[in-house]
Order: C-alpha cells, then sequence, then structure tokens
C-alpha cells in the first residue's frame, strides 16, 4: 500500500500532528508500505527530509489563502504522478480542506484525523476570549463568530470516508456539533513510546516544568500570573516555541525563577521529565497530550486541566483542576510544594498502564484503511 499523508505541520518543526505523522511514516515502513508526506512548511525544501526513508513534500507558506492554493495545487501534481491507495489529513482544516476539495477529481479512499480544533483554537486567538472547548459549542460560537469556518469543516467531514479521532471526549462533541453518524467514526488513541523509568524521586530538583506550544489555549499567561504569587525556591521553565514566546519572555522578565526555553528533542525532553520535580498543563482544554502521559510514565506528579480527554482510569493519577480558576491552580502547585504530600502522590502512582505501543497503533490503522 502507498499511504499519503497530508499535515499540516511537520518535524522538525513542533506539534503533535508534526511527531505523530512522523512516526507513523516511519512505523508503516516497518510493514513494507510506502508513505509520501506532503506538508506545509518555512522553506521549499529542508536539508531535514535527506534523511528520512521515505518522501517529503513541502509548501513553503506565503500568506493564508495562496497557502491552501498552493497546497491544492500540489496534492493535484502529485496524485497524476503517482497511485496512491488512502489519503490520511492529519487535520481537518489547513490540509483538509484544499485535499478535501481536489480529491473530488481523484476520488481516493479519504480520512481525516481530528486531533484538536481549528476553529475553536482561531476563535481565542482572535478575540482573547478564554472559552473551554465544550463551551465553545455550547455558546453556539462555531455558529455565530466562525460560521464560515464551521460550514467549510462541515463540508470537510462529508467527503470523508472515515473520521479518526483520539478520544471519545472530542468525538461527543463534535458529532453534536458537525451531525455526521457515530459509524463513519473511529477511535485510534495516541500511543505513548516506551521512556526510561526513573526511579529516583529527584526532589532536589527545583524544576517545575511545562512542554508545548506556546499559544493562548495552552493558558501559560495564568500560569506565569499564578506562580508568581507562589513563595517557592523552585523554577517554573516553560520548554516550547510558539507566538506568544515574546509575550511569555516579557511577563516572566522581572522574576528569575521563570524560565522560557527553546524546544528540545524528544529524548532531551524526556531527560529533562525524568529530572523534574514536576509538570505542569493548565490548558484550556487538552484532549490527549501524549507529554502527559511521557510524564507519567516517568513517576513525575502533575498538575492537569480537568478538560481533558484522557482515559478516565487514569484521572486519580492527576491533580485536576479547573483552567480559568487561578486559586486551584495555585493550591495545587502548593500541595506538591509540601514534602509529605509530594510523597505520598508518588507513592501512590499507577504507571503500569502503557500497553498501547505503535505496533496496535499500526495495526488498527491498517485495519481501518483494509475496510475503506
Amino acid at each position: 500500500m502507498h499511504l499519503f499523508i497530508a499535515t499540516g505541520i511537520f518535524i522538525p518543526e513542533i506539534g503533535g500532528p508534526a511527531t505523530y505523522a512522523a512516526k507513523l511514516a516511519k512505523e508503516m515502513l516497518k510493514f513494507n508500505h510506502q508513505v509520501t508526506v506532503l506538508t506545509y512548511s518555512a522553506t521549499a525544501t529542508d536539508d531535514f527530509d535527506k534523511d528520512l526513508p521515505y518522501e517529503v513534500v513541502r509548501v513553503k507558506r506565503t500568506n493564508k489563502i495562496k497557502n491552501y492554493f498552493n497546497y491544492y495545487k500540489k496534492f493535484k501534481q502529485l496524485m497524476r504522478q503517482h497511485n496512491y491507495d488512502v489519503v490520511y489529513c492529519f487535520d481537518h482544516f489547513s490540509a483538509g480542506l484544499p485535499v478535501s476539495w481536489a480529491n473530488r477529481k481523484f476520488n481516493k479512499k479519504l480520512l481525516i484525523r481530528v486531533g484538536g480544533d481549528f476553529i475553536w483554537e482561531r476563535y481565542i486567538e482572535r478575540t482573547g476570549d478564554l472559552v473551554i472547548l465544550r463551551q465553545f459549542y455550547e455558546r453556539n460560537l462555531h455558529t455565530r463568530q466562525e460560521k464560515l469556518r464551521f460550514r467549510l469543516i462541515k463540508w470537510v467531514f462529508k467527503q470523508a470516508h472515515k473520521i479518526i479521532f483520539t478520544t471519545e471526549f472530542q468525538r461527543d462533541i463534535f458529532i453534536s456539533a458537525y451531525d455526521f453518524n457515530l459509524n463513519k467514526t473511529a477511535i485510534i488513541h495516541n500511543p505513548v513510546d516506551q521512556v526510561t523509568r526513573s526511579n529516583n524521586i529527584h526532589q532536589e530538583n527545583k524544576e517545575i516544568l511545562f512542554a508545548g506550544r506556546f499559544i493562548p489555549i495552552k493558558n501559560l499567561v495564568r500560569l506565569i500570573n499564578v506562580f508568581k504569587k507562589i513563595k517557592t525556591d523552585k523554577k517554573l521553565v516553560l520548554i516550547g516555541a510558539g507566538p506568544q514566546k515574546n509575550e511569555l519572555i516579557k511577563l516572566s522578565q522581572n522574576d528569575p525563577r521563570i524560565k522560557i526555553e527553546n524546544n528540545m528533542s524528544q529524548k532531551k525532553l524526556w531527560y529533562r521529565l525524568s529530572q523534574a520535580y514536576l509538570f505542569i498543563l493548565p490548558s484550556l482544554t487538552d484532549l490527549n497530550p501524549n507529554v502527559v502521559l511521557e510524564a507519567l510514565a516517568l513517576h513525575k506528579p502533575i498538575i492537569l486541566t480537568q478538560e481533558n480527554g484522557l482515559s478516565t482510569a487514569l484521572q486519580n493519577n492527576f491533580k485536576l483542576i479547573n483552567p480559568l480558576v487561578d486559586s486551584e491552580l495555585q493550591t495545587a502547585v502548593e500541595y506538591f510544594l509540601d514534602n509529605n504530600n509530594y510523597q505520598q502522590w508518588i507513592d501512590n502512582l499507577n504507571v503500569d498502564f502503557i500497553n498501547y505501543t505503535w505496533q496496535k497503533n499500526i495495526q488498527q490503522h491498517l485495519e481501518i484503511f483494509s475496510k475503506l
């Protein structure tokens, strides 16, 4: 089989879709399948691609409308040159829209993977209204404020032969909002790479970590402002990249305990996680954050938004907070600053959950592909 992956971002850029698409492509090769990746990119070519065992085609970003058109043209060009069996879009707008439009001519089997929510994120970036995902749809902001994009996405979902979700949490929201049949969907959870588990608690380490994109939905302005109120000699370290970086640097510059660091490789991040005191993900909503599972596998206490799509069986491992309430975040951090609370929490962690491997993930994908 020759799989065509269409994604909005791809390595070496950071972000869940970029990492997941690259890993899926690599794992598919182990099953003797071919893979081609189409992605937006800062450059038309990247030396990084020379070392990859599959083809990567890049569409250089210019402006949004032109980006979509160039992506559409490149997809059509590739479709004429090769015989792909399945087209797998890793988002439902930036890649999903131009590919769905172009695919009307080629009628390839089309899957749309939904790992985030484009119009919810754009609404928050545009308005500054820090609304959680459920409330975005409950308040009908998708039809009032994002009407055109909503209609386009609804059309994209109609073109798809299968819509892949990573969590039941988001699927339930989308089925109601976008009005498609449950039978058209499938759940493929994100696998967790095997990480080296540390037997040491590392209480001597003073880093409280966040790792991810610097964007409004991650709720990092609130995190910094709350941390400034907490009396501790521990450091808050935010690792990542994104459009809010300069704002976060400016906000934290008067507190030497707060550090903003550039994104790093997965192996380096795992090491930092293994040495950390605590991990925090205070997002407005976070659907299936792999970094949380990796931190848990490394036996770390975690403060997590209650608006998450992770398995209910895992929830007792997290200190859950309402992401819109400052006092809940502050109380959670201060709870773990108490050594007795910290030790008791670690003793009660259940980390025997990593049984969904990449091999199982690929097998689940192949089963879905075969039934299209």
